[in-house]
């Protein structure tokens, strides 16, 4: 339960200090694996070009684009 609990907080953007607080952790690294669970540099990747894309085509204006849902099974395609 402590973990999942972490998780939810990293999605949520609870700083690490916080979440390692709250955890009892003494040492910043400790509470570090969970920094992992914060970085998708693919999805934000693909989340800024689709961005770009509705932007451009005037279907959505800056304001209204939002986070995509991150996806339990990596395996899976949002699109699909």
């Amino acid at each position: 339960m402590r973990r999942s609990l972490a998780s939810f907080q990293i999605d949520a953007g609870v700083s690490l200090a916080v979440i390692g607080k709250g955890l009892g952790h003494h040492s910043q690294q400790t509470t570090a694996v969970y920094a992992r669970l914060a970085q998708d540099p693919v999805a934000d990747a693909w989340q800024k070009g689709t961005d770009a894309i509705l932007v451009a085509a005037g279907v959505k204006k800056t304001a209204e684009v939002g986070p995509m849902k991150k996806l339990r099974d990596n395996s899976k395609s949002a699109i699909s």
